[in-house]
């Protein structure tokens, strides 16, 4: 039997600032779809897969966040939350959990909706030894993101800083790390892809992809968040 993750970071602190009026007196993860907070969504598909334990990193009317989850009772799990007083960053947002955090754990952005077998790429990562595992969407016709580079299971480069050429395919906002992860972040404000993943596949670090995604829609802004109310009410009619 393979190893399970049971531990989840949701990156919650954004601003919110891209979906102009809608987040004046509400946080983005308070937004809802088809009745419940986007973060609640999230929350309840990965516990499906079997996450036990959540951590959520808040920045902008935090309270709101808090008190719609609680800490995790009603929903049989374990949350844990930290108030970031300044923004710390894709990168800085996981320090504040560090002791907490297993040996693997998975993270993912707020603001997304990803389909795919999590058991399954925790299988790809961890019988693949890989330091982290990135869920990459490869869409038939190409997507205005920027690229992530691969070749097979393995990421190679991002949007050519490393100028290595490979397939291209866009970053969900899901990702599994490894507690190595921490080798890499510096205190403080960082982004993942300039202080992690980029250093990592300059030293040729095993990287992984995982491309079988079954859905993937980007909700982190007003136009592309209305789109997909439309879409949902349209479906209903």
């Amino acid at each position: 039997m393979f190893e399970t993750i049971k531990q989840a970071v949701i990156l919650s602190a954004g601003l919110g600032t891209r979906m102009g009026g809608l987040t004046d007196k509400v946080p983005k993860p308070m937004l809802k779809i088809e009745g419940k907070p986007i973060v609640e969504h999230q929350l309840l598909w990965l516990q499906k897969w079997g996450i036990e334990e959540f951590f959520i990193n808040l920045y902008y009317l935090p309270d709101k966040v808090i008190d719609c989850l609680g800490y995790g009772e009603k929903f049989g799990v374990k949350i844990h939350y930290i108030v970031e007083k300044e923004l710390l960053g894709t990168g800085g947002a996981y320090l504040a959990f560090k002791e907490k955090l297993n040996e693997n754990f998975l993270a993912v952005n707020c603001d997304v909706e990803v389909r795919l077998n999590l058991h399954k790429m925790t299988k790809h990562h961890i019988e693949n030894n890989n330091i982290a595992t990135m869920a990459l969407y490869c869409p038939e016709q190409k997507l205005n993101y920027s690229p992530v580079q691969f070749i097979g299971k393995n990421l190679v480069d991002i949007t050519g800083k490393l100028g290595k050429p490979g397939n291209d395919g866009v970053f969900t906002g899901l990702q599994i790390l490894s507690n190595k992860v921490f080798d890499y972040l510096p205190q403080g404000v960082s982004s993942i892809i300039t202080s992690f993943y980029l250093p990592a596949l300059r030293e040729n670090k095993k990287v992984g992809v995982f491309t079988e995604i079954e859905s993937w829609i980007d909700l982190g802004t007003k136009e592309l968040y209305e789109q997909y109310l439309l879409r949902q009410k349209k479906t209903k009619d």
